[in-house]
């Protein structure tokens, strides 16, 4: 920022060829950035006469506007002039001035241009051009050199003013005194170059024109989005210059000094043209109505100039407008919308609202609060001009119109809403109809001679609703009528025999006729059981009893109201304290078998009693009909877990019995061999096994073991099956097959003693040569024949056929007492010491010390007997020498076992004594 300072200059103006005026002022010049301003004072009234570039004057409130040519500075005014500005400023004086009689009157010059050079005379190129600085408010002292300031006074006051001899009077001077910062210009010249002496005091002022253009200005009215049309010089008058009044120019906000023709916008405020004829036209800015600057103005006449200023003022229109809303909704549907789509121009400072409505009478709703007319609909509207109205159910009427108000923030508006209800035909419904099943269900059960007796549940009772929005015209049930031309019965119950006898009752009925909806209620007793003639348990018998419904416009619906009777079927179970259920055996010691035994029993029964002892039947309410019985088999082929016999194989089992059923028989065979069945009685349920043929049993230890057929649970079972009258029928079975019920007792093999059989008996001699016998008919060993033995016993195999049969010696014990003893020749009667019996397998060994003195070996295939004599035994009696002695001992001590198998491998065994009866006997050897 450069310091500031000031300068008085001292302008010239010339009033007329003899005369010179000089006028002061004042200059602060401030430095501004790049360019200085400068802040001229004016100190005498003067004129406008030029301008060029930018040059303000400061209003009193301290803000600045261009100066204008033409305008007219009272002393004291301020001007910002731009370093690059030029101003003239012509003297303004509005009394005459009359000329000096000396002096030839001058035209003056027209105001704010420079005095012009008398004809043929001319200004010096420096004065010229000191004058034009000073016009141009420049500094003379920076411009010129000393010379430009005038000659120097002639010698002795010669020369006039100019002090140049022979000079002008007229050739000016300059001086120039600086004080401080301040530089102060004095210039005085006469741009005539006259020789004269200049006597202000004496000069005749010749009258100055007087500007006697004026224009009162335009105040003018234009409404908002308007456009005005006018002219600056309507008011313009005493236009006395040398040509017509016109303008100059215009400043309008911060558009200053615009030529004339050109178009001037302000954002937001409009666009000016003014031409220099001074027709305008003026248009706001779309939806402005607030304020707009003045537009000044200047206007010549040629001659003289006058500032005056354009006024305008903008009449707020209310642009505002709503079309309205016309919207067609269908009965029972909602329309939804909004109030401000047709909402136009809302130039406001908000966007369009909705500040309040009213409808049916309900003044000044709040907006956002549904309001309900009853029996009409109910209508929500928001701020924002969203809405929704949804019918009153089945309503197809008028509706009121909506009436409500929109804003912008400035303007409002009354709008309305019209809303049309398109009537539907409406459909007629049956409701509570259509349940799967029938509406009611009752079980015969509940019969008093019904499986679970339950008076209450004979008895049910249901409703079915009915809706006709256009009115009912009549509803039917069971044909019987309940409402009749939209009017219903009064008279309650309505009683309807059903066509199985059973009641139907109407206990009343609910009906709205201005809605067309109601209900009825309704119940159905069971009077007794019915046939139901289904095959197989039907579970089920239905009744129906049709519904017709039919509206005022002829719309109808119908459907059925069913009603399902369950039957009663019959029942039957194990009952949970019966006797279990006998065994029953059958025994192959038959003699049709070739059984063995004589115990043998061809056939056993499970009695009608034991069988229907197991089963709780019951006919329900139906009542009776029939109780059967049968037999059930799953499946073909079925392993019994039995085997027939096969005496070939190794233990006797043979091939795996197999069970069939043809109707109430089934039996059990193996490799084309019946072997036995099981035959029911359907009436009363009696049981019987039959035997045909032996089975394998598997026990070889006992001959008259049993074995049981064998299932798994279920697969074979007795069944009780129970038929009520119509034919319904329940069963219940009991297992056969894995309890073991059914047993077959085994026939084993017999093994007893002949009844006649011949003795047995066999001696030995010592007599031998090997014994030192002194006689010759010693014997070394003797037997029992095969045949002899066999002779002994009277086998039987039994029913299961032939097996074999094998013999063996039998010695109770060991070291057994044979009550015989060696020879001892030191004993005093030469008895020595006792024999003893010892068997390993089909041997017996009689020995005694170490010595072995006899064996007796058995054939067990042939059951022969072998005594062989080793050694000599005592022999007591002294008196014969051929006496012989017995092998002794107790009874069943040493016996000869024959054993009977059969072809399942059942065992039987017989024995014959050998020790007890002197059998095997030994001779002595005297000498």
């Amino acid at each position: 920022m450069h310091p500031a300072k000031t300068e008085q200059i001292q302008y010239i103006f010339a009033t007329d060829a003899k005369r010179t005026d000089i006028y002061g002022v004042d200059i602060e010049i401030c430095h501004v950035g790049a360019k200085d301003m400068r802040t001229q004072i004016i100190d005498k009234t003067v004129v406008v006469s030029s301008i060029e570039g930018n040059v303000q004057i400061v209003l009193a409130d301290g803000s600045s506007r261009p100066l204008q040519k033409g305008e007219i500075l009272q002393p004291g005014a301020k001007l910002n002039i731009a370093d690059d500005a030029k101003l003239v400023l012509a003297p303004y004086d509005d009394s005459p001035a009359a000329a000096t009689p000396d002096a030839p009157a001058h035209d003056a010059p027209a105001p704010g241009q420079p005095q012009a050079p008398d004809a043929g005379t001319a200004a010096s190129p420096d004065i010229a051009a000191l004058q034009k600085s000073i016009l141009q408010g420049v500094d003379p002292t920076q411009n010129f050199e000393a010379s430009a300031a005038g000659g120097a006074p002639a010698a002795g006051g010669g020369g006039g003013i100019g002090g140049v001899a022979g000079a002008s009077g007229n050739g000016g001077f300059v001086t120039i005194d600086r004080i401080g910062d301040a530089t102060i210009a004095a210039a005085g010249f006469d741009t005539t170059y006259q020789t004269e002496p200049i006597v202000d005091t004496q000069q005749v002022v010749e009258p100055l024109l007087v500007n006697e253009l004026t224009d009162q200005g335009e105040q003018l009215v234009v409404a908002e989005d308007g456009v005005l049309n006018g002219n600056l010089l309507d008011n313009t008058v005493n236009t006395d210059g040398p040509s017509a009044a016109s303008v100059l120019l215009f400043s309008w906000g911060g558009n200053a000094n615009v030529a004339v023709g050109t178009s001037v916008t302000i954002d937001g405020i409009g666009t000016l043209v003014v031409n220099g004829d001074g027709s305008f036209t003026f248009t706001p800015a779309p939806n402005y109505d607030g304020a707009v600057p003045p537009v000044v103005y200047t206007v010549t006449d040629g001659t003289d100039t006058v500032q005056s200023t354009l006024e305008l003022t903008i009449t707020p229109v209310n642009d505002l407008a709503d079309q309205g809303e016309n919207v067609v909704v269908t009965e029972d549907a909602t329309v939804s919308g909004n109030l401000l789509d047709n909402t136009v121009d809302n130039d406001g400072p908000q966007a369009a609202t909705v500040t309040g409505f009213s409808w049916g009478g309900v003044a000044n709703s709040i907006l956002g609060t549904p309001v309900t007319l009853a029996g009409v609909g109910t209508l929500l509207v928001n701020a924002d001009g969203s809405y929704q109205f949804t019918p009153a159910t089945n309503y197809d009427g008028p509706v009121p119109a909506v009436s409500y108000t929109v804003t912008d923030g400035t303007d409002s508006v009354q709008s309305i809403l019209t809303i049309t209800i398109t009537p539907v035909d409406e459909p007629v419904e049956l409701a509570g109809l259509q349940l799967e099943g029938g509406e009611l269900t009752l079980n015969e059960a509940s019969l008093a001679g019904g499986s679970n007796p339950n008076a209450a549940a004979v008895t049910q009772i249901g409703t079915f609703t009915f809706s006709a929005a256009d009115g009912v015209q009549s509803l039917t049930l069971g044909g019987v009528a309940l409402v009749t031309n939209g009017q219903a019965v009064t008279a309650f119950p309505q009683t309807i025999t059903s066509p199985l006898g059973n009641q139907l009752i109407v206990t009343g009925i609910n009906y709205n006729p201005v809605t067309g909806t109601g209900s009825v209620n309704y119940s159905y007793t069971l009077g007794g059981s019915e046939t139901h003639t289904q095959p197989a348990n039907d579970n089920s018998l239905s009744e129906s009893f049709s519904v017709v419904l039919v509206d005022t416009d002829g719309d109808n619906t119908s459907g059925s109201l069913d009603v399902v009777i369950l039957d009663d079927v019959p029942s039957v179970t194990l009952t949970s304290n019966s006797e279990e259920l006998d065994a029953v055996s059958v025994d192959e010691s038959l003699v049709s078998l070739g059984g063995a035994g004589t115990d043998g029993v061809a056939s056993a029964t499970l009695s009608a009693a034991n069988v229907q002892a197991q089963f709780n039947p019951a006919f329900g309410a139906d009542g009776a009909g029939s109780i059967g019985y049968s037999l059930a088999l799953t499946g073909t082929n079925v392993a019994s877990g039995l085997y027939a016999v096969d005496p070939a194989a190794a233990n006797g089992q043979g091939a795996a019995i197999v069970l069939n059923q043809v109707g109430n028989v089934i039996t059990g065979s193996a490799g084309g061999v019946d072997y036995f069945t099981l035959t029911i009685n359907p009436s009363t349920g009696e049981v019987t096994l039959a035997l045909l043929d032996n089975v394998w049993h598997g026990d070889t230890t006992n001959a008259d073991d049993s074995v049981a057929l064998t299932l798994g649970q279920g697969v074979l079972t007795l069944v009780q099956t129970v038929t009520d009258a119509d034919g319904d029928s329940a069963s219940a079975a009991v297992d056969l097959g894995a309890n073991g019920v059914f047993r077959f007792e085994d026939d084993g093999p017999r093994a007893g003693l002949a009844v006649e059989a011949p003795s047995l008996g066999a001696t030995v001699d010592e007599s031998l040569v090997s014994l030192g016998g002194v006689g010759t008919d010693g014997v070394a060993s003797a037997t029992l024949s095969a045949a002899n033995v066999q002779a002994q016993f009277n086998p039987a195999f039994g029913a299961d056929g032939a097996g074999s049969i094998g013999y063996s010696l039998a010695l109770t014990g060991t070291n057994v007492a044979s009550g015989l003893y060696a020879v001892d020749p030191a004993a005093a009667n030469g008895q020595g010491a006792a024999i003893v019996l010892n068997q390993v397998g089909n041997v017996i060994t009689g020995s005694a010390g170490g010595v072995d003195y006899f064996t007796l070996t058995i054939n067990p295939s042939t059951g022969e007997v072998t005594l062989a004599l080793l050694d000599n035994v005592w022999h007591g009696d002294t008196t014969n020498a051929d006496d012989s002695v017995a092998l002794t001992m107790g009874q069943g001590v040493l016996t000869l076992v024959q054993t009977v198998t059969d072809a399942d491998g059942d065992s039987a065994s017989a024995a014959v004594d050998l020790g007890a009866n002197g059998v095997f006997r030994f001779e002595d050897d005297g000498p």
